[in-house]
């Protein structure tokens, strides 16, 4: 659902733009809280023309035939009417909690190499959070409102990667505790 709303404001706030060119967008801007492929993105793409909130348009000055979508006037007004609703707290649907939830079914040492490993997953999310931090930087002076949100946005990023990273830590040292007593 949320990746609709994230073409239409792409689209809006950078004008029209061609499924590639909102790939681009989504990898140099919120991919940090939102991933999206190009298969997803012109599924969406095709649904958000049929809904008749984007026109699509050939590309004259292109050769191969690229497409640009606009947003319409009931894509601004679905993405208004988006922005304005209150936010959703998304159920928790983490696999890897689940596995660490039946535990008592494997070895304490795979389980420790398993949050380790995950471990390691956050260290490298914080380096990239740490990059776009530095890229919001460069683009503030430019772009001051958008930084604003965008330095948001980050925040939470980073915040949650603090909390997995300190629950990596504790559970490493718990297991440990536990091999040891056993």
């Amino acid at each position: 659902m949320s990746l609709k709303f994230g073409i239409l404001g792409i689209l809006a706030s950078a004008g029209p733009q061609s499924g590639y060119d909102i790939k681009t967008y989504f990898e140099e801007g919120p991919s940090y809280v939102w991933q999206a492929d190009l298969p997803q993105i012109y599924r969406t793409l095709d649904q958000l023309e049929q809904a008749k909130y984007v026109v699509v348009e050939a590309d004259p000055a292109n050769a191969r035939n690229r497409k640009v979508y606009t947003i319409t006037a009931a894509g601004q007004k679905a993405l208004q009417e988006w922005l304005q609703e209150d936010f959703e707290c998304p159920p928790i649907r983490e696999s890897n909690l689940l596995r660490v939830f039946f535990g008592t079914l494997t070895p304490p040492g795979v389980l420790k190499q398993q949050v380790a490993a995950q471990r390691n997953q956050f260290t490298e999310i914080l380096q990239q959070y740490h990059a776009v931090k530095n890229l919001i930087a460069q683009h503030a002076e430019q772009y001051p409102k958008d930084a604003f949100f965008w330095t948001l946005t980050l925040q939470a990023g980073l915040k949650l990667t603090q909390a997995w990273l300190e629950w990596c830590d504790e559970t490493i040292q718990q297991l440990d505790n536990l091999e040891t007593r056993e």
